[in-house]
């Protein structure tokens, strides 16, 4: 029995040492794994050495981080700081960080408790800047061993070289790199700049629109846009407005001193663009809304297809009254060369010729018609002139003049209609001129009046492309469409293609009115606008 006393012994010392060790293992801490370039770092906290409070990794977001852990004992630790600091982190400060922008933070890691007065030798020996305890080497174990420890990570959200926190390099010791300097100077600009989106740029869906008050009145303008980041600013007559960064503009107890043109300018990291006009002017109580008063185009006059035609329309229940003239030989005195010598004025409901003119002093009573355009505002035509004009009552209806030269004669033309009618009778509400343009600088010009007291909206289209469903040929494929004022020709609005702003209001004004439709697609241009009484030009060009 002994034999077996003496072999269960043993057993049961062995087995006892064994089981004490099983636990031991199951208790004691695993070691974190190395990270590895293309690990991304996880957050951690240190002290920072000079204020005594926690330092996290991820505070230096946006940025390309260099980590240095160093012992101010250690002789490469020395050599490399007195490297880093002039050839790395002085060399991307000076060119604003690196090549693709990225601003470099560099921070060195003290490994070494106590002995802070070394330390603090070291670290101004060598001009350290951020300076942060790892005494128990929680962080630089997971990095490597010993030291130095060199490990570069990119702090950029969205760069499109590396996911955020990634580790780009990484190095233990100094003395054994070939090119130290260059390699850290190439693991640093490996990393790229977060990819910009960039705004979308602002566009004015619905500018301002003009408003005649009342003195004492509250009065407001405001307008829609979109894009992103908006920025407003509204002025008046050119100038800024300090603090109106809204988009809407709230004027209390309107007097003469606010009345101007107002616009709002919109801007984003995109661009900015600014709205057309918005009139604000005093009225009376119940002041009488605007009415067009005339309208006037001066274009070259050719032959053929291309003879100056303006079309207008009489609105109302009683006849309208009117007066046309197609001008020449006048214009002269506006300085004019090219003119056409002897215009010929045609009148045209549908295709019936409703009148014709030649010169005007062959009119049965001219000095009538000369009283006419003078009431009117007309600028004069001399005696003896060979212009065109002519004074009809025409009822409801469209109607075309047709300005061409006797003989098959060329020149600068100026077609005109003038409302006369007075009250009680039909009343101008529209025109369209049709012409050639030749030539990017060319531009057809049309004058109009708007009479009365208060604002008017009005729609202003310049037509190109949709000509073509007229059977026209050799159209402009993108007008320009721009209005000023006169006579001091402030721009006051402009477009190229009519669906940039306001398409909806656009298309419905245009039905409103009775004008062709213009298709979504488009590149015609077109404006509507709220204007005051007064005098206008719309100039159309090639864009």
């Amino acid at each position: 029995m002994k034999p077996i006393l003496n072999l269960s012994v043993p057993a049961s010392r062995m087995i006892v040492p064994l089981a004490l060790l099983g636990l031991m293992v199951a208790l004691a801490p695993a070691r974190a794994q190395l990270y590895r370039v293309g690990d991304t770092v996880s957050d951690f906290s240190l002290t920072d050495r000079a204020t005594q409070l926690p330092a996290n990794l991820y505070s230096l977001e946006d940025k390309v981080i260099f980590l240095e852990w160093f012992a101010h004992w250690c002789p490469f630790c020395q050599a490399a700081a007195s490297q880093i600091g002039p050839e790395v982190v002085d060399y991307f400060e000076e060119r604003g960080g690196n090549l693709d922008g990225v601003e470099l933070v560099h921070v060195s890691l003290n490994l070494q408790a106590g002995q802070e007065s070394q330390t603090q030798a070291f670290i101004n020996q060598y001009g350290l800047g951020a300076v942060w305890n790892d005494f128990n080497r929680a962080v630089a174990d997971r990095f490597g061993s010993g030291q130095p420890i060199f490990a570069i990570i990119n702090g950029v959200a969205d760069s499109s070289s590396h996911r955020q926190w990634e580790l780009v390099y990484v190095r233990n010791g100094y003395g054994s790199l070939n090119s130290p300097i260059q390699t850290f100077r190439d693991a640093i600009n490996a990393v790229a700049a977060a990819e910009v989106v960039p705004d979308a740029p602002p566009r004015i869906m619905t500018p301002p629109s003009s408003v005649g008050a009342v003195a004492g009145s509250p009065v407001v303008f405001d307008a829609t846009a979109s894009g992103d980041n908006l920025v407003y600013q509204w002025s008046r007559d050119g100038a800024d407005l300090p603090g109106r960064d809204t988009p809407t503009l709230d004027l209390d107890n309107v007097s003469e001193a606010d009345t101007g043109i107002y616009r709002v300018r919109v801007s984003n990291g995109s661009g900015s663009v600014t709205s057309q006009a918005a009139f604000l002017s005093l009225i009376a109580p119940g002041a009488a809304t605007a009415q067009l008063g005339n309208v006037s185009t001066r274009l070259n006059v050719g032959t053929g297809g291309q003879i100056l035609i303006a079309g207008f329309y009489i609105e109302g229940t009683q006849p309208g009254r009117v007066l046309i003239r197609g001008i020449g030989p006048s214009l002269a005195g506006f300085n004019l060369d090219g003119l056409l010598a002897d215009p010929v004025l045609r009148l045209f409901q549908g295709k019936s010729e409703v009148a014709v003119n030649d010169d005007w002093g062959s009119l049965a009573e001219p000095a009538t018609v000369q009283m006419e355009w003078q009431d009117a505002g007309a600028f004069d035509l001399a005696n003896g002139t060979r212009d065109g004009v002519l004074l009809e009552e025409l009822p409801t209806g469209l109607y075309t003049a047709q300005i061409l030269g006797a003989a098959g004669s060329t020149g600068l033309g100026l077609v005109e209609v003038y409302d006369v009618a007075g009250s009680g009778g039909g009343v101008l509400t529209n025109i369209s001129t049709r012409g050639r343009i030749v030539g990017n600088s060319a531009r057809m010009i049309m004058g109009f009046v708007l009479r009365g007291e208060a604002p008017r909206t009005v729609l202003i289209r310049g037509i190109g492309p949709t000509l073509t469903e007229f059977s026209v040929q050799g159209v402009i494929t993108e007008p320009r469409l721009r209005l000023f004022s006169s006579p001091d020709n402030t721009i006051l609005a402009e477009n190229e293609v009519w669906t940039d702003t306001q398409a909806a209001a656009i298309a419905d004004a245009a039905a409103e009115v009775a004008a062709f439709p213009l298709a979504m697609d488009s590149r015609d241009a077109a404006i509507l606008i709220t204007l005051p009484p007064g005098g206008y030009t719309a100039h159309v060009s090639a864009a």
